[in-house]
């Protein structure tokens, strides 16, 4: 029997320079995405937001 551990990430991911320069909701959503995309394309299990919802706007 071949068990299998899944990998997430934990902590928040580094607010993208284009996000600090002109915060808006479309952008968050934006950087969010991005975020998910990365984690996707490296193969985590459990995705998560990278707390981009942690920087106001």
């Amino acid at each position: 029997m071949t068990h299998q551990i899944k990998t997430t990430v934990v902590g928040s991911y580094p607010v993208p320079a284009w996000l600090a320069a002109a915060p808006s909701e479309q952008a968050l959503t934006d950087a969010t995405r991005v975020v998910l995309h990365t984690q996707e394309q490296a193969g985590i299990d459990l995705v998560c937001d990278g707390e981009m919802y942690r920087f106001d706007v």
